[in-house]
């Protein structure tokens, strides 16, 4: 399956115009232009690259890694990166080295977010504005069920407080339909990561690098999220 199909599920969902009329709840705008280059799902394609300008395949890895980060940040910063065309910040940067220093497959990487959408206001830290709207969570669900059943990822990989939160608040959404689910691991977002000493970088890539090592020998996915794997900052 190519990504084209999952921007095509998001643009269905936005169409069906829920929130009073509207795309998205107030607060919230549509992606008003896709990456050509590197960038998280829905503002990129969320596929690993070499080179963060470069084009893709847009062809979706199945049975590979899962990250998950909560949103994309700001109208005003996404308009920013029309030029360019890619988005390199510190976080993408430290999420690249975690994941080659844990020696995965780049080829089964998908980096996606929580929530879509960007944030009007100019302000791209504290709670996420449509989260107070009851019935945006449940529509970032169906995105996010459409991503799973498109990738079937053997791990989930949550970067970060919030889309931890939202994982074991919709542990359904998870569940393949044989009742299994993927693994999950639970770790700091990768954005402070240049400023952690080396032997917490390292516990952080031999973490993630366990967790899918774990994957390959296990035939059978745990059915609940009890007995994930935590990797917490310390």
């Amino acid at each position: 399956m190519n990504v084209a199909r999952l921007w095509q599920q998001l643009e269905k969902l936005e169409h069906e115009n829920r929130f009073d009329g509207t795309p998205y709840p107030n607060g919230i705008a549509p992606f008003p232009f896709r990456l050509s280059g590197q960038g998280f799902f829905p503002g990129g394609d969320g596929l690993w690259r070499d080179d963060a300008s470069a084009p893709s395949t847009g062809e979706l890895p199945t049975g590979g890694v899962l990250f998950l980060a909560a949103d994309f940040g700001t109208l005003d910063s996404y308009n920013k990166l029309c030029t360019r065309g890619y988005q390199s910040p510190p976080a993408w940067r430290n999420l690249k080295r975690r994941i080659l220093d844990a020696s995965l497959p780049t080829s089964k990487v998908f980096c996606s977010n929580i929530y879509p959408g960007l944030r009007v206001e100019n302000r791209a830290l504290g709670v996420y504005p449509a989260v107070q709207n009851p019935e945006f969570p449940l529509f970032s669900v169906e995105m996010l069920r459409f991503q799973i059943e498109a990738l079937a990822p053997k791990l989930i990989v949550s970067l970060g407080p919030v889309p931890e939160v939202f994982i074991h608040r919709f542990q359904s959404v998870l569940t393949f339909r044989d009742g299994t689910l993927p693994t999950v691991l639970f770790t700091p977002h990768p954005e402070k990561d240049s400023e952690l000493p080396p032997i917490r970088r390292h516990q952080l890539a031999t973490q993630l690098r366990d967790a899918w090592e774990n994957t390959q020998s296990v035939p059978y996915r745990s059915n609940s999220i009890s007995g994930v794997h935590q990797a917490h900052a310390t």
